[in-house]
């Protein structure tokens, strides 16, 4: 137990400093930023979710998790104005430093995630990975996918302990906390996809892991995907309250056409920004291929899709 500790210790005092420090220093300010702090202050002033009338670029959650966080805050009220010198940038360093602290969230998970399913060696190499990493830099900013990332990988754990949970002698109390474990990761990935759309391409995997941790129980699969769904709902549900419906039809399809890059290119680039772990990931993919770990092949294949032919991604990286 002294020895999870300790190699559970490494990597958050790592990330805490790879995440923190110089928050609003590097990396510089990318444009997107501006956009998700504008949408949460306007849904701070009390003027609703949607900041323009005609374009829907994004489901709401993230511009209400940032308003609520900076409401218990009192921010931006709360910050010292008596001096004018950077005052620009010293509205970002709030949100900065809460994307930071999610990031140390982030490494927690991805230590508990992997121990779970193989073991605590292998939770400290994959939590340093993505502690000091160059391509997880890009978790140092005020964008959609780091408000996203805790509760992608909560959902992840909880269907993970499922299986704890299933391995011990049944009874009331046990099948209650199934359900709520079902329930909880159901309720986590929805908002997870409320955030940002494309992360829909995890059902796979989670579900996967409750089918599977649930004794094949199609019911609980059912219970899980309620919410799975009908939180996203949600955005088109109010387009379609404010008469909108047409917009954010139009806003889905931008989106969704939006220019990709080459595969070869993307492949190059990263390989550029961040060789070591590109390399690892691939030769990582090659033996979750040989030993048929669904469990990899699940999360990896779909978002490796999704990303490379995503030029935001790009985009991301390049701003570093």
């Amino acid at each position: 137990m002294k020895r999870c500790i300790i190699l559970l210790i490494i990597p958050l005092v790592l990330t805490s400093f790879t995440h923190l420090w110089n928050p609003i220093g590097f990396p510089d300010l990318f444009s997107d930023e501006g956009v998700y702090m504008r949408k949460s202050l306007h849904v701070l002033e009390g003027l609703g979710p949607q900041d323009t009338e005609n374009y829907y670029a994004s489901p709401f959650f993230g511009q209400f998790f940032l308003a609520g966080v900076f409401k218990i805050l009192g921010y931006p009220g709360a910050l010292d104005r008596s001096s004018n010198m950077h005052a620009f940038e010293m509205l970002f360093i709030i949100p900065r430093i809460l994307m930071g602290l999610l990031a140390i969230f982030d490494t927690l998970l991805i230590f508990k995630i992997t121990e779970y399913r193989y073991n605590s060696n292998t939770a400290f190499i994959a939590s340093m990975l993505f502690a000091v990493m160059p391509i997880s830099w890009f978790t140092r900013r005020i964008l959609l996918e780091n408000i996203q990332l805790p509760f992608l990988l909560s959902s992840i754990l909880c269907a993970l302990y499922l299986g704890r949970l299933a391995n011990h002698k049944k009874s009331q109390n046990s099948s209650s906390k199934i359900i709520a474990l079902v329930l909880i990761s159901g309720l986590l990935l929805g908002v997870s996809i409320f955030t940002k759309i494309p992360i829909f391409v995890t059902i796979p995997l989670i579900g996967y892991l409750i089918f599977s941790y649930s004794n094949r129980s199609w019911r609980l699969l059912g219970l899980w995907s309620i919410p799975v769904v009908l939180i996203p709902l949600v955005w088109p549900m109010y387009s379609l309250l404010h008469n909108e419906f047409g917009s954010w039809l139009d806003g889905v399809r931008a989106q969704t056409v939006r220019e990709g890059v080459p595969l070869t290119s993307t492949i190059s680039f990263l390989l550029q920004v961040d060789p070591v772990l590109i390399i690892l990931g691939a030769t990582g993919l090659v033996i979750a291929i040989l030993k048929k770990d669904l469990f990899i092949l699940f999360w990896a294949i779909p978002n490796l899709q999704t990303a490379l032919s995503s030029k935001e991604y790009r985009e991301y990286l390049l701003a570093l």
